[in-house]
């Protein structure tokens, strides 16, 4: 009777360790940890092209100055035209670092304008409403 217990025992902490340890092939089995939530951004970019249209169709400009102001609701700096940015042979451009909210857009390049019917305030700025990674692209006319 001992030796048939001692074989049932033995038989028991086999299963339990197979079924602890893994399927009996190596393989463990391990618990999923969740995926952490990453920290939300305070500071976003806003990007697109500049272009005109031409008879030819729309065509890109580069060498345009872009300034951006950008108010940080949590800063005592206020708003200001601190950052810059020139559109490339694409007339792409990049600017990183807005904080969430209205940030208004300065361009300039000689011999082109803003087209007629173009919301802008009295300085010639458009407001774009930043709520994460902004595109804006923006249409000049030749004067």
């Amino acid at each position: 009777m001992c030796s048939s217990t001692s074989r049932l025992v033995a038989a028991v902490v086999v299963t339990l360790t197979v079924a602890a340890c893994g399927d009996g092939n190596g393989t463990i089995q391990t618990a999923t940890a969740p995926t952490p939530t990453p920290a939300p951004r305070s500071t976003f970019a806003l990007f697109g092209t500049v272009s005109e249209m031409t008879a030819n169709g729309i065509v890109p400009v580069a060498g345009v100055m872009m300034e951006v102001a950008s108010c940080d609701a949590s800063a005592r700096s206020g708003c200001a035209f601190d950052k810059r940015a020139t559109t490339n042979a694409q007339g792409a451009y990049i600017i990183e670092g807005l904080s969430p909210g209205p940030a208004g857009v300065w361009v300039e390049k000689t011999g082109f304008q803003l087209p007629e019917g173009v919301k802008v305030d009295g300085e010639g700025v458009q407001t774009v409403m930043v709520t994460g990674d902004t595109r804006f692209d923006i249409q000049l006319a030749r004067r």
